[in-house]
């Protein structure tokens, strides 16, 4: 499995709240990977350490995960394919190439808070946005096929939780694991001690053993 180190602002990081803010982090990510060669995509300063997330790609995940400064680890799945030639990362969806000029049609189009649109009116938006970027018709049919998948793909959320400021006994473990966005869909699993960044790299690495519950 490979990894990048990506630096991000802290407010992209902390701002992951639903399916439209995830994506906007993805574009972010995407922006630095069009844009910046592989040793330029994470900016060491050692006496002011950035933000950063990490994108772990192998044949069965690819995922971006990272820490936030409460200690909570968070994970979403990273919807592109990636190639590494050495130099840069390069990105593509079955054929199609994702370079600068798409993740600046797709940021425009997913510029809305939320990505509640009627697919009666999804065409029309995506026209009506697109107009400014002078694409040909073959692209404009790519960035079509791009848009619809990232209005409907499984983001796939995971977060690590220490939260000492809500813990309930049983009810609200101190350490625990979120899964998925909404009140509506999410459900917690507790744990008995914390997990660091590789035990949960390690969870949702399909290529290592599975983790079991134990049920009691």
């Amino acid at each position: 499995m490979k990894s990048y180190k990506i630096s991000l602002r802290e407010k992209e990081l902390n701002s992951i709240r639903n399916n439209s803010s995830a994506v906007k982090l993805i574009f972010s990510v995407c922006s630095h990977i069009a844009n910046l060669s592989i040793a330029d995509l994470y900016f060491d300063i050692p006496t002011n350490p950035l933000p950063y997330v990490v994108l772990y790609i192998s044949d069965s995940m690819n995922r971006l995960i990272w820490e936030n400064e409460n200690r909570q680890l968070h994970s979403i799945h990273f919807p592109f394919f990636v190639s590494d030639n050495g130099s840069f990362l390069k990105l593509h969806y079955h054929g199609i190439e994702i370079d600068s000029q798409a993740i600046q049609a797709l940021t425009r189009l997913f510029i809305s808070e939320d990505l509640q649109v009627s697919f009666d009116g999804l065409f029309e938006e995506f026209l009506e946005t697109t107009k400014e970027f002078d694409l040909s018709s073959l692209r404009q049919q790519e960035i079509w096929v791009l848009y619809q998948y990232l209005c409907s793909f499984e983001v796939g959320y995971l977060r690590y939780d220490y939260d000492p400021e809500h813990e309930d006994g049983q009810r609200h473990p101190l350490h625990h694991l979120d899964i998925n966005f909404s009140n509506a869909c999410t459900y917690k699993i507790g744990l008995t001690s914390n997990m660091e960044v590789d035990a949960f790299v390690d969870l949702l690495n399909l290529e290592t053993d599975c983790k079991y519950i134990s049920l009691n």
